[in-house]
């Protein structure tokens, strides 16, 4: 226990395990050499339930219902102790209340708001940037709310420079850049982009930058390979290597299972569709089904994964999936807090999962749905996937709809020059020509 003191000495109050513990965790020292301080710090609160002792249980890695399935890990977020949470968010210390806030909580959108304002008005500067940290990667994931999430990122960059917090600061680039690019605005994304991977370098080689607020697993390997393929999808990069990439990060075992590893097995299904491995994908899907089966709408993270892995199907043309996937989605569409995941669209995952089981009715019901949501939202990119996806459905059903066709297929060439998506003018390309279709482009 030398190791956890710098003089040497066993730390030996709650008081000296707490402090130990929480700079051994703030430093970025691996959870074996802190949390045993933790565990000691709680068995000598007996039972005692005061302010240290809930600062130390929420230290505790919260548990997860782990959801295996084949190769995938998945956890179920269930939360930290409940009367440690009570304690600290009754204390009249917005440090303490700070503490208990987690991107994977389920919130209203009013809630969300509400933190965020709050969250803006505490004086604290590490209160400050956790409160508005968590709000604005809720607004982004969880409620779809890119705009919002945009000017609450904004304004996190701003404070974490004033704060002179650099970790938060590339935190705050490195998601602005993964907002603006749904947003339509890829150079800026870009330059975002490369701003947060040099100052990611600065750290050194090693330095784990943690994804989400309070938590010390699931190490942040943004900007590099995890920011690249996010932007494959607007950007249609080495989709091979993005496959590899997050199957890759689906193999990491964590005690529990991880609630981001459903996101990143679907991420991992549509890019192994779109580099044409159909059965590295499939086996991913196979495994990635039964549990979004047990998932709730508003887990973290089921909203992407249901998103990505209809991108999947989509793409395979793999209609034995669809009416599983048209449930998920459509359970997520009825859920009034639940918004789009980057890149995905919870009204497109119906349509195109109607379009699989022969509902065209449906299918185009949706489709429309999808682009008042996504105008709504602020994601103006997807509405590439939108015009071609529907273009496709109508395509494969044969359909002699041909004006409609020719016209969605414009517009996507048309947006896709607009933003600087050239891979998905080539998609929409390759749709009219097997249609047989003469653009105005040409």
């Amino acid at each position: 226990m030398a190791a956890h003191d710098e003089t040497g000495e066993r730390p030996q109050s709650r008081a000296e395990l707490l402090a130990s513990a929480e700079a051994l965790r703030a430093a970025g020292e691996p959870e074996e050499r802190w949390l045993p301080l933790v565990e000691r710090g709680l068995a000598l609160s007996g039972a005692r339930r005061d302010i240290p002792w809930a600062r130390l249980a929420l230290m505790r890695p919260p548990p997860m219902q782990e959801l295996f399935s084949g190769r995938i890990y998945a956890g179920r977020w269930l939360g930290p102790d409940a009367e440690a949470l009570r304690i600290l968010r009754e204390s009249p210390s917005e440090d303490e209340y700070a503490r208990t806030l987690w991107v994977y909580e389920r919130r209203s959108i009013a809630e969300t708001r509400a933190l965020l304002e709050r969250a803006r008005a505490w004086r604290s500067p590490e209160a400050v940037l956790r409160g508005v940290s968590v709000a604005a990667e809720t607004l982004q994931y969880y409620h779809g709310l890119y705009r919002e999430a945009h000017a609450a990122l904004e304004t996190l960059l701003a404070l974490s420079e004033e704060f002179g917090s650099r970790e938060e600061q590339a935190k705050a680039l490195i998601r602005l850049a993964l907002v603006r690019i749904p947003l339509g605005e890829l150079p800026l994304a870009l330059g975002t982009a490369a701003r947060a991977r040099e100052m990611v370098e600065s750290f050194g080689a090693g330095h784990m930058l943690y994804e989400h607020a309070g938590t010390t697993k699931g190490g942040d390997m943004y900007p590099g390979p995890s920011m690249d393929a996010n932007f494959a999808m607007y950007l249609e990069r080495d989709w091979r290597e993005v496959a590899r990439h997050w199957e890759a990060a689906v193999a990491i075992r964590e005690p529990g299972g991880s609630p981001v590893y459903v996101i990143e097995a679907g991420m991992a299904a549509q890019a192994w569709a779109r580099a044409g491995e159909p059965a590295r994908s499939r086996a991913l899907l196979d495994a990635l089904t039964p549990i979004l089966s047990r998932l709730e709408p508003w887990d973290w993270a089921c909203n992407g994964a249901v998103g990505r892995a209809t991108h999947a199907i989509w793409e395979l043309g793999a209609a034995e999936y669809a009416a599983a996937y048209r449930g998920f989605a459509l359970r997520l569409v009825a859920e009034p807090e639940v918004g789009d995941w980057n890149a995905s669209s919870n009204e497109l995952s119906v349509a195109c999962m109607a379009a699989l089981l022969g509902d065209a009715a449906e299918a185009r019901e949706y489709f429309e749905r999808a682009r008042v949501t996504l105008h709504a939202s602020g994601q103006h990119a997807l509405r590439v996937a939108v015009d071609l996806y529907e273009a496709q459905a109508l395509e494969r059903a044969g359909s002699a709809e041909t004006g409609r066709m020719r016209a969605l297929i414009e517009a996507v060439i048309a947006r896709a020059r607009q933003t600087g998506m050239e891979g998905w003018e080539e998609r929409a390309r390759e749709v009219a020509s097997r249609a047989g279709l003469a653009l105005r482009f040409d």
